[in-house]
């Protein structure tokens, strides 16, 4: 089928698909799902288990370690890392990045949870997994007002909540900064001791009473009828008013009047939330799948806007990140970079080859680029920075298929033949060069998408973009360009003497000439030139991935673990006022998670998990170049004010996460042997310039009271072990003992002592510890004795193996991956002299890095396999196909000279884009090597003089490609994102020198290799 023939034949039908296509592709662009990032898979799901009190070390024996031994068993599961804490395991299942379906594989992780959960201790709540730790919480409203409850902030956010669900595009959405609240039951021991009664006897009571249990069914003759007998407690008046006997007085009193019933907040509160500085609580909102981010912004607004219309003078919603708007300047100014390099292309091409031809060539753009909006919405492909930087990179090479049809389309028409004729068998001649020619580029971004990575889902819309782009473009260069050509183009006369007589081809034809003689020579300095370029990369910087330019950054601060809360929101408040003083000019506004529970607002963005010790602050900038200054500031402030305090101040990366720029793992058995090679690698990381910060994941140690009980003077006294641990948390932090069901909620019923909310340490010894077998109560010291200890705040546990990683932040400009490498080379020395069973990992941005280069390149042997193999196809030769593959890694030399001089980074983005420079110098090459066997086969020139005449006419095809490909990036790189910027640097320096190249090495190689005879230069006799 000659779709050319057929779309003359059809010209009028053509026209109407076109226009068709070019509409279609505009309503596709407003309707299409929009992003920031294309985002890719969190393969991580988290089992939380709560076992109140119990040390680091009793939860990893009891519960971390029988989790982690049955979820490991799982195949699909790649690891598996803890953390202990006291009273809490948390557990971290990452699934293999080659695993895409999630749903199936979480719910193998709960079969095993739950065949596990029978042979931990009873007491534990949960275990609890988490398979959406990976959602975005993109949108986000606090509630706040001066001299407003944190109750009625919640029932406000509640409400809030229920509106902003109900819209269309949300998927959840989530409450930060809630106080759980407790009924509470304080009692007096003095009390209890005067009335004779025990705590235990208490709790007994109120759990007797407080039941919702069936009771039973009677039957009449027809009907069957069941018993409720009533019990609860439907109100605090009931349980305020519950009969308490006491049998050694013979009375019974109302629990009011023994004990404080009374309605509160979870003492001590577990996380705070401010906005601003002001407390608040924090409403998160997440994105639907395959909704549209700009739509739920729209929505979310509304709703708030209407809702704060109903809300008293003084409460306040705000939003503190809008999701939303972030998407909408990211492809608004990617949609710029897209028009710009449009024009800029357009306007190249009509300098440079004349209006006319310039008009049939530059016509094919606009109508490739709307139909590839549409193709995208049929495909799935949403429009994110990624898809627009991939229709960036394709539009110089889109034109190269239309100025070559175009081309020949006027020869052609020069040598006798009709217009439509000349389109026609143009088309039909080099539609098959040009198809592998375009097929040969896709393959160079093949392992985009092939990679088993979740760079792959990051990165996958780069070959689409370009896929698509470069398909159509030779589509519509068979179709739309030729019509256009027949009808617009005139005739001009080949080949002669005029045709190559002009400046710049007598200067061309001198240069190649050069080549052609000194070939060996040439291909020697080459040679040279590429060596030193191996070692001149060095001098590279290499990053995993570079921050995003957004102006927000993220303030971690970390005590010691036990810390109070009140400590930590104290930090806060005066690094609030910090921001709001000095810094004004600098910070716009900022919300600050006080305890940890931040939501995901950001994929990349790891929350951590809740502790007291722990607060992140989102920080919103006024401008972006504020970030390097604002980040300094807090470090030094933190730094002479709070040097006790790990702070970890950053912008917001891009790509997969990563902790920390340096880390190395060391894993073993023994804890304090691991601490001693720990200590070694600390102290060496220290001394290394360029890094700050570093520390060990498992946190300083912390104090912890021992309560060492004399087993011979507690069962003396008719107590156990139980008992005493009963009464400790009784009396210190409340114990649940039953649940209050209010209209919309459960809350827990807490018996504790009076001297609970203070929990003073002093205090302690003189706990009453209550037998349940003698009824009376004795002292804690008579039965035990306090015992100060150190033990690690947490216990981290990877791959069934106590681990402690050590790490590091880099300062600007310093290469982490070149420090690691180092670091790398001198614990291969050092850990010759570990003990058997001990080993160490380098991890962080080299680890990282060095994961994601090995997923492209195990995909890049498919990438390569197609090309040769669609090289071979092409020419049928072996030695034009080894002259094409020899040229690509000559490219580098110019990648490595432009990543220096322009002081960029070498990324895995950077990877791909030297990975899909191969493509286009292929196609280059593909082209020059095409018109050397027409001039041999087809007009009968000598070998030599057909490099000469083909080279000097593709020499224009060839820098108008190259021209266009560069201007067209050059927006990319000045105006896209710094994701992008070292990946068009390399393309544009290394297709810069690969073009010359191709138009003096590849002339070279080709008469090497077949044995061309080489005529002396005018003046010179021709050696023997």
């Amino acid at each position: 089928m000659n779709i050319t023939k057929i779309s003359f034949e059809k010209n009028r039908f053509t026209v109407a698909i076109l226009l068709c296509l070019s509409v279609a592709g505009v309503i596709s662009y407003i309707q299409a799902p929009k992003a920031e990032d294309p985002g890719f898979t969190v393969r991580t799901a988290v089992v939380v288990t709560y076992y109140p009190g119990a040390s680091p070390q009793r939860i990893e024996q009891l519960i971390s370690k029988p989790l982690e031994e049955s979820i490991q068993e799982i195949p699909e599961v790649e690891r598996v890392r803890s953390q202990s804490r006291t009273g809490v395991s948390i557990i971290y299942v990452d699934v293999s990045e080659r695993y895409t379906d999630m749903p199936p594989i979480w719910d193998e992780v709960r079969i095993s949870v739950d065949n596990t959960r029978r042979s931990l201790p009873e007491q534990i709540i949960g275990p609890i997994v988490n398979d959406r730790f990976g959602d975005v919480f993109g949108t986000i409203v606090t509630v706040s007002g001066e001299g407003v409850s944190y109750e009625e902030l919640e029932e406000i956010a509640k409400e809030l909540r229920e509106r902003v669900i109900a819209t269309d595009e949300v998927a959840s959405v989530s409450l930060h900064g809630v106080q759980d609240r407790r009924v509470y039951v304080d009692y007096s021991d003095e009390r209890l001791a005067e009335l004779g009664i025990t705590p235990y006897q208490l709790r007994e009571l109120i759990r007797a009473q407080n039941i919702v249990l069936p009771g039973g069914e009677v039957f009449t003759e027809w009907e069957r009828i069941i018993l409720g007998p009533t019990g609860n407690f439907e109100s605090l008046e009931e349980l305020q008013n519950l009969l308490i006997p006491l049998p050694a007085r013979g009375e019974v009193l109302f629990l009011q009047d023994i004990a404080r019933v009374h309605m509160g907040y979870q003492e001590p509160a577990q996380t705070h939330v401010h906005t601003t500085g002001k407390p608040a609580v924090a409403v998160g909102v997440s994105l639907r799948d395959g909704g549209n981010i700009n739509i739920l912004g729209d929505d979310v607004k509304e709703v708030v806007a209407r809702y704060q219309q109903e809300l008293p003078i003084g409460i306040n919603l705000d939003f503190v990140a809008i999701q939303a708007d972030h998407v909408r300047d990211r492809v608004n100014n990617f949609g710029i970079n897209l028009i710009q390099a449009m024009v800029t292309i357009m306007a190249v091409m009509l300098i440079s080859i004349g209006f006319r031809m310039g008009m049939v060539v530059t016509s094919l753009v606009p109508v490739t680029m709307l139909t590839t909006f549409f193709v995208f919405l049929l495909f799935g492909i949403g429009i994110d920075q990624v898809s627009l930087a991939s229709l960036i990179i394709a539009l110089g090479m889109l034109v190269d298929n239309s100025i070559v049809i175009a081309e020949s389309t006027m020869v052609l028409s020069a040598g006798g033949l009709s217009p439509r004729e000349a389109a026609i068998r143009s088309a039909k001649e080099l539609g098959s060069p040009l198809l592998i020619s375009s097929l040969i580029v896709c393959a160079a971004f093949l392992p985009a998408l092939l990679a088993e990575h979740s760079l792959s889902e990051y990165a996958s819309p780069v070959f689409w973009g370009v896929t698509i782009t470069l398909l159509l473009s030779w589509v519509f260069a068979l179709t739309m360009t030729p019509m256009m050509a027949a009808r617009y183009l005139k005739a001009q006369p080949e080949g002669g003497a005029d045709e190559f007589d002009t400046p710049f081809q007598r200067w061309y034809a001198g240069v190649l000439h050069f080549f052609l003689h000194h070939r060996v020579m040439i291909i020697v300095i080459l040679t040279v030139s590429l060596v030193g370029a191996f070692y001149a990369f060095q001098l590279v910087e290499r990053q995993f991935f570079p921050n995003n330019d957004r102006a927000v950054i993220t303030v971690e601060m970390e005590y010691a673990a036990g810390t109070r809360l009140e400590r930590t929101r104290d930090l806060v408040e005066e690094i609030e006022a910090f921001y709001g003083g000095p810094l004004e000019d600098s910070v716009k506004t900022w919300h600050s998670y006080i305890g940890g529970d931040a939501p995901r607002f950001y994929l990349p963005f790891t929350p951590e998990p809740p502790r007291s010790e722990y607060a992140v602050m989102v920080v919103n900038l006024t401008h972006q170049r504020h970030i390097p200054e604002v980040i300094n500031q807090t470090n030094a402030y933190l730094e002479k004010h709070h040097p006790e305090v790990r702070v970890r101040a950053r912008p917001l990366v891009q790509g997969p996460p990563v902790d920390a720029a340096v880390e190395v793992r060391i894993s073993g058995s023994d804890q304090d042997r691991i601490f001693e090679y720990a200590d070694l690698v600390r102290d060496r990381m220290r001394s290394i310039e360029g890094i700050y910060g570093v520390r060990d994941d498992w946190g300083p140690w912390t104090k912890q009271l021992a309560v060492d009980i004399d087993e011979a003077r507690a069962k003396a006294a008719g107590i156990t072990s139980q008992e005493v641990a009963i009464s400790l948390q009784t009396a210190l932090t409340g114990l649940q003992v039953s649940e209050y069901r209010g209209a919309d909620e459960v809350i827990p019923i807490t018996l504790r002592s009076d001297l609970a909310p203070e929990g003073h340490v002093s205090k302690l010894e003189t706990v009453s510890v209550y037998s349940s077998t003698t009824g009376r109560s004795v002292p804690l010291q008579q039965i035990a004795n306090l015992n100060l200890e150190w033990t690690p705040s947490r216990i981290m546990r990877r791959d069934l193996a106590r681990t402690v990683t050590i790490q590091a932040d880099a300062y600007e400009g310093f290469n982490a991956i070149a420090i690691a490498n180092d670091l790398d080379e001198w614990l291969a020395q050092e850990s010759t002299r570990w003990a058997g069973g001990y080993h160490y990992e380098i991890a962080g941005e080299a680890d990282a890095t060095t994961e994601a280069n090995k997923a492209i390149f195990d995909k890049l042997t498919i990438s390569a396999l197609i090309m040769l193999l669609l090289l071979i196809l092409q020419f049928n030769s072996l030695r034009k196909t080894f002259i094409i593959l020899l040229t690509i890694p000559f490219g580098l030399i110019g990648v490595v000279f432009g990543l220096i001089v322009t002081r960029s980074i070498f990324g895995v983005m950077t990877l791909l884009g030297v990975i899909s420079l191969a493509g286009i110098v292929i196609k280059n090459a593909v082209v020059l090597l095409d018109r050397i066997k027409i001039e041999i086969d087809e007009n009968g020139l000598e070998p030599y003089q057909a490099i000469v005449t083909a080279s000097q006419r593709r020499i224009r095809p060839i820098l108008l490609t190259t021209l266009t490909t560069i201007f067209g990036l050059l927006p990319l790189w000045f105006g896209g994102s710094p994701l992008w910027e070292s990946m068009t640097i390399a393309i544009i320096f290394g297709l810069i020198f690969s073009t010359i190249l191709t138009l003096g090495f590849v002339p070279a190689m080709y008469s090497l290799l077949f044995k061309v005879d080489v005529p002396p230069l005018p003046g010179k006799k021709q050696k023997a």
